[in-house]
């Protein structure tokens, strides 16, 4: 086997497919929803092999296994800006082993983005108006719709052209925004204020993907946060709602096991769709980023 391949990123599109009518049963009758559509068009895995940090393109007609264990963790860093989409292929990485960020960018402006909106506490918030001081951006606070008894509709931040790439990092069936801001700090706040005041939760659970991924109940719950977390940012909601559909072969996701020969056929919702044997197995793609996880299957 050759040596390692670190993927860090999927090197996609999202294609519209435009404007679709949603109905949903209701105690009084009907709600219909318009929601604008998209699909993943996956073009392959942004990655590099260690010591080399540059980034290449593996397509995805490249046949690739799963490493043998145990997998390195690799530094998140890379020199694409934090503030404006970038040329992923013409990015550097960081290649120190680190979960997270290695010592050397640990006070980076990706780091400080992270732990701005992945930490909890005074820490985080810290991070935050650190952020505020090194970088000017524009925040998207958004929610996104899941079927679940507990918490149907999650709350997040991120950066506002990153926002339909956020979306479809997670399971979904429909996304809207609900305040643009200029600083973090606020951003975050605002977020931790719709989670107080339970107009929706800031992380949820969603393991049965299969089961619930066509369950359109949560529109109605969307609909109702959306327009509470808007009036709490003093804005009016605009009521656009969209969504990555789901393609027909999703299933729950399945641990990446080693020596499992594939080739990359799709990805939605944060798992990655992995062709083996004329069979679609989905994973976690956070199981194996940021990891000496994969490498060419051999013939």
């Amino acid at each position: 086997m050759a040596g390692p391949i670190v993927p860090r990123a999927v090197y996609k599109d999202l294609v519209p497919r435009g404007l679709r009518r949603v109905s949903v049963a209701t105690l009084g009758g009907r709600e219909s929803f318009d929601i604008e559509y998209y699909v993943v068009e996956v073009r392959g895995l942004i990655a590099h092999k260690p010591p080399t940090p540059d980034a290449e393109l593996i397509g995805v007609e490249v046949g690739l296994e799963i490493a043998p264990r145990p997998w390195v963790e690799m530094c998140r860093w890379h020199s694409g800006p934090l503030d404006r989409p970038d040329d992923p292929l013409s990015r550097i990485y960081c290649t120190s082993p680190a979960q997270g960020f290695c010592r050397q960018h640990r006070r980076s402006e990706r780091a400080l983005y992270d732990e701005c909106f992945g930490s909890q506490g005074e820490r985080g918030l810290w991070a935050c108006k650190a952020l505020d001081e090194t970088a000017s951006m524009e925040y998207a606070v958004y929610l996104t719709a899941f079927y679940s008894p507990s918490a149907p509709v999650k709350v997040g931040v991120t950066r506002r052209f990153r926002l339909l790439e956020r979306v479809a990092e997670q399971p979904h069936i429909a996304a809207t925004a609900v305040a643009f801001l200029d600083s973090a700090y606020k951003a975050r706040l605002l977020e931790i204020e719709i989670g107080r005041r339970g107009i929706a939760r800031q992380s949820t659970r969603k393991t049965r993907i299969t089961r619930y991924i066509r369950r359109m109940e949560p529109l109605i719950a969307l609909r109702r946060a959306a327009e509470e977390a808007s009036s709490l940012a003093g804005e009016n909601w605009g009521g656009k709602l969209f969504a990555i559909e789901p393609p027909g072969s999703i299933s729950d996701p399945a641990q990446p096991r080693p020596g499992l020969k594939f080739t990359l056929e799709g990805y939605w919702g944060g798992l990655l769709g992995l062709r083996t044997r004329g069979a679609t197995i989905w994973v976690k793609s956070g199981d194996i980023m940021h990891k000496t996880s994969l490498a060419y299957a051999e013939a």
